[in-house]
């Protein structure tokens, strides 16, 4: 490389870092922000999903406190925790196992009032909502006519929703009791073809199905109660 190439190459050099400096000062000071700023931004993520896990660990902790001792006590602590916790998950399972205790405590009137302020809530996710609801039906129809409960559970037994196979058994249990076996059979045999049915469900519905003779398929079961009643 001769002097004159090399000369060149210098005050190339000298010009690129006269530039660099001259960008450095005049944009540094932002770039130094904005590393800055993600840096905060990453420590208060942090920071916010460990105070998130800390008040959840505190919510659960609540929780299984407060429903502690009897049901009516349970009840009691359960109400007052979901007033005053800020954890939003814990104050509507708070909400959910307070109804509980208070069926358990025999005051159905309270917990179906708690149900249904869940399920008219627009801000609690739909799954507790449709839990909700199924729950307050599911007591009401203990004292309503066969064909009231089986229509009231309706909107909970038809299309894919989560707790769909629930309330088919329950208006299974709904034409039994209005001595409907064919509706009855075809609830309890719709429950035990779907794939998704849990095995307890199935064990349940199999024990009902052969206490009260209806078939595990469509082919006709003679009532031998009918037939126990007729020769007696």
């Amino acid at each position: 490389m001769s002097d004159s190439d090399s000369f060149i190459n210098e005050v190339s050099e000298e010009v690129r870092r006269d530039r660099m400096f001259s960008l450095w000062r005049k944009y540094g000071a932002f770039v130094i922000g904005g590393i800055v700023a993600i840096v905060v931004g990453a420590g208060a993520k942090t920071w916010m999903d460990h105070q998130a896990e800390i008040a959840a660990q505190r919510a659960g902790g609540a929780l299984l406190a407060a429903a502690e001792g009897s049901p009516e006590a349970a009840a009691d602590a359960l109400t007052a925790l979901a007033a005053e916790t800020e954890h939003e998950g814990a104050a509507i399972l708070a909400r959910l196992r307070a109804a509980a205790a208070l069926i358990d405590a025999g005051d159905e009137g309270a917990a179906i009032a708690i149900y249904d302020e869940i399920t008219a809530s627009t801000t609690v996710d739909p799954l507790f909502q449709e839990f909700a609801g199924l729950r307050s039906v599911l007591i009401r129809s203990a004292d309503m006519p066969a064909a009231d409960a089986v229509s009231a559970l309706a909107p909970f037994a038809t299309g894919t929703g989560p707790f769909r196979l629930l309330a088919l058994e329950a208006q299974g249990l709904a034409h039994l009791k209005g001595g409907d076996r064919d509706a009855a059979g075809l609830a309890f045999r719709t429950i035990m073809q779907d794939q998704r049915a849990p095995n307890g469900l199935r064990q349940r519905v199999e024990a009902v199905m052969t206490a009260v003779g209806i078939a595990p398929d469509d082919s006709p079961v003679p009532d031998t109660n009918a037939d126990t009643g007729a020769n007696g």
